[in-house]
Order: C-alpha cells, then sequence, then structure tokens
C-alpha cells in the first residue's frame, strides 16, 4: 500500500473523516449560441425558447454550472486526499542501530528499506556482509531501497536493473508493543537466485496479509546472480572465511540476526521465527536448515516448491566459473572490484553453454550432465556438506526443526514445459525424479 498525504515533520495521531463523494448529474442536454454578454446568470434570456418549462441553456450558462460543479469535486477530493492522509500516522521504532520511522495506517504498521548491513560495494563486494553503520539521525522507512543488481531477461542482452547497494528489509506489524511477542514469518523471495527482491508486488507480504494473520512479516532483499553466488579463487583470496560463493545465503543470515535483535521492538518473539520461501526461496530454506551458520535463528521452516539439488564443490564451481573470469578480462580480485555492474551481469554465462545459470538447463533432459551451472556451492563454510547428505548422515549443525515442504499451485504456469518430454524413457524419469 502507497501512503498518500504531504509529508510530515514529526509523529502526529490526529485522524478525521470525511463523508462519502457527493455524486453530479449531467444538468444540460444540449448548448446553443449566445452573444449577449451583459445579461444576469438564471435570467430568461438565459433560455433559448420562449417557454421556460422546456428551456435549453445558453453556452455561458452551461459554463457556469460545469465551473461549480468542478470546483465542488476539487473541494471534496482534496478534503478526501488530506482525510486519507490524516489516517496514517508516523511511528518511531528504536534499533540496536538507530531510531527508524515508519507508518501506521490502517492498523498495521510499516517500516520499509531499514538496512540490516552495510552496502556490499566497493572492497566489501564479494565478501561476508558487515553489520550496517549506526546513525544518528531518525531513519526514514517509507519507501522499499533498490532491488540486488540484476538482468532481465536472463541474457546478455536483458536490462540491467537494481544497485549493488541493496541489503534492506521491510516489516509488516500490528503493533510496536514489545510485550505482545508475535509469531514472525521471514519471507525469502524466489527467482533462480537471479533475479526479483523481497518487495515484489503480489508476490510479497503486505498489509493484507498481515491484518489477517495477526503476524510479524518481514522481507528482504539478498545478493543475488554473480553478486550474491559468483565462486572463484580470485575472491577465495584475502576472505576472512577462505571461500568464494554463497554470499547471497550469507545475507539471508544476516538478516536473520538483525530479526533476532530487534523483532521485538516491533511486536514479534525472537523465539517464533518461521522462515519461509518459495522456488530458490525454498531452497534458501533448505540450505539455511543445514547450515550450522544459521542454527538457532528460526525455529520453524516451510518450504514451496523449493529444491536442495547442488553437490558442487567450491573448488569444482571455481574451475567452472574460469568462463565467467575470461569474460571479463580480469587476472585478480582487484580488477574484478573495479568492475562495473552492467559488465558483471553481461559476463555471466547465461545461456548457449556450460556452465548455463539460466533456468534453460532445467527445462531439457538430454543435458542431464550438466544439469544447470554451480550457483550454490558446497564451500564448507556455509554449506558443510550437500543438504541431502547432511540430514542422512546427521551431520552436526543443521537445525532440526517442524518443517513442512510443499508445492504451489501456481508453479506449472511459471516454467516452461519440458520441450521433449514426451520421449523420455523410465530410465529418464527415474534420473529426474532422483535429482529434483
Amino acid at each position: 500500500m502507497h501512503f498518500r498525504g504531504t509529508r510530515q515533520d514529526g509523529p502526529v495521531n490526529t485522524q478525521g473523516e470525511v463523508g462519502s463523494r457527493s455524486e453530479f448529474k449531467h444538468l444540460v442536454d444540449s448548448e446553443v449560441e449566445d452573444d449577449d454578454e451583459d445579461k444576469t446568470f438564471f435570467s430568461d434570456k438565459d433560455f433559448d425558447t420562449e417557454d421556460p418549462s422546456c428551456a435549453s441553456p445558453s453556452y455561458r450558462t452551461m459554463a457556469a454550472i460545469g465551473g461549480g460543479v468542478l470546483m465542488l469535486c476539487l473541494v471534496v477530493a482534496g478534503l478526501a486526499y488530506l482525510s486519507g492522509n490524516s489516517a496514517c500516522t508516523l511511528v518511531d521504532v528504536t534499533t540496536s542501530y538507530g531510531k527508524v520511522r515508519g507508518r501506521h495506517c490502517e492498523k498495521v504498521y510499516t517500516f520499509k528499506g531499514i538496512p540490516y548491513a552495510s552496502p556490499p560495494v566497493g572492497s566489501l563486494r564479494w565478501r561476508p556482509p558487515k553489520e550496517p553503520t549506526c546513525w544518528n539521525d531518525t531513519l526514514d522507512a517509507a519507501e522499499f531501497k533498490s532491488m540486488c543488481a540484476q538482468i532481465q531477461p536472463l541474457s546478455p542482452k536483458g536490462k540491467v536493473m537494481g544497485s549493488e547497494d541493496c541489503l534492506y528489509l521491510n516489516i509488516w506489524t500490528p503493533t510496536t508493543d514489545h510485550e505482545a511477542k508475535l509469531p514472525v514469518m521471514f519471507w525469502i523471495h524466489g527467482g533462480y537466485l537471479h533475479i526479483f527482491s523481497g518487495a515484489e508486488p503480489g508476490y510479497s507480504p503486505n498489509e493484507e496479509l498481515t491484518t489477517h494473520s495477526q503476524m510479524v512479516h518481514v522481507s528482504f532483499n539478498y545478493r543475488l546472480n554473480g553478486f550474491g553466488f559468483m565462486a572463484l579463487p580470485q575472491l577465495r583470496e584475502g576472505s576472512p572465511t577462505n571461500t568464494s560463493g554463497n554470499y547471497g545465503f550469507m545475507d539471508q543470515i544476516t538478516a536473520l540476526k538483525w530479526v533476532q535483535k530487534n523483532i521485538r521492538s516491533f511486536g514479534g518473539d525472537p523465539n517464533k521465527v518461521t522462515i519461509y520461501g518459495q522456488s530458490s526461496g525454498g531452497t534458501s530454506v533448505m540450505t539455511l536448515m543445514v547450515s550450522p551458520l544459521a542454527k538457532g535463528l528460526f525455529q520453524r521452516a516451510i518450504d514451496l516448491s523449493g529444491s536442495s539439488v547442488f553437490k558442487a564443490t567450491m573448488e569444482e564451481a571455481e574451475e567452472a566459473n574460469q568462463i565467467f573470469l575470461d569474460r571479463t578480462g580480469c587476472k585478480d580480485a582487484k580488477c574484478l572490484w573495479n568492475l562495473n555492474t552492467t559488465t558483471i551481469l553481461q559476463s555471466i554465462p547465461w545461456e548457449d553453454e556450460f556452465p548455463n545459470w539460466s533456468a534453460d538447463d532445467l527445462c531439457d533432459l538430454p543435458k542431464k550432465g550438466k544439469f544447470i551451472g554451480p550457483v550454490t556451492v558446497v564451500d564448507g563454510y556455509v554449506v558443510p556438506a550437500p543438504p541431502s547428505d547432511v540430514w542422512k548422515q546427521k551431520i552436526p549443525g543443521y537445525s532440526d526443526v517442524p518443517y513442512v515442504i510443499g508445492t504451489t499451485l501456481q508453479e506449472p504456469e511459471f516454467a516452461p514445459l519440458y520441450p521433449n518430454i514426451s520421449k523420455w524413457t523410465e530410465e529418464d524419469y527415474h534420473w529426474f525424479v532422483n535429482c529434483t
């Protein structure tokens, strides 16, 4: 919901109501010319017939009536506009990093564009996220911030969108009472780990969902595509984790840590956090469940149409991603850090060759040996082992929490049909089921 009204300099609590708009009908049916400019309005001379009972008003009369109607409409519309503004008040909440100013409108408090990490730009590109810098002034949290850098469609010729400065989260809550201790729903958006954001209309939490659920809802952005998941030996050098790749998953974990620190100030209970996501958001849910770095940061998990099928090691991914390095013309990390956003996005192997980072490789069975490029990797840090192995072998560090898994009704409409499915053999079907 976008809030209507003029800019306000401080919290206000006044509210007002304005009656419904009046409806006006056309008052005239026809017009004729009247050249007499000295007549008094609504005299007999303003009509073009000698019988006033069936008179037709002149052009000047019509103009006067129309002007009055227009003025009334403007007044009523202005009052309605101001009434809508007075129904929304400004609300300040203090976080561990500074004060934020959100909006309270129609029984829901909204806070948008709150930084949960420092901007991952410059030397922080392809590095684990860092805590945000504290601020002294009140942060205006009225609008969503930019989506993370991406290209749509997934092609070198696609449109570059978003920004690298994108690590922000959004909160919808029925209350800001510290003692409310409401359940918290932590939404992880999908998009192949390449596109979209935590503010997609019709796909992200909103005021209506918050009103009906009476829970606290959180969405956020995390680094995507080459910025969030590129593994290269050059990026490992100097890294505090001695790893490369999986930066987007690190962002998700950092956002969960922010929730643990601050969600009480927004009416939520840090001990009642449910992570949930769809498609690659579901993949993220599974990844967080097996990551020791996320243990204790959530208590329940819901996976909608996700998959944890990734077994590539960091070393395998680093070798496969040399094609990206060759396209950039870089030889070292310093050169990579100096590249602009567009060059990085256009250098990703989106099509025609392996490793293919786009979704096309998921739509044709004959490419089984090259199911998809190594976007997510087993790095030994965020992901200690392939998720299936973690569960089967009960490798220490995974989150053994209540877990719901399923698919979404519209999932088949989102992706293209498998083009050669009529030619699949029984062996093909077994392979496909085991790999998905």
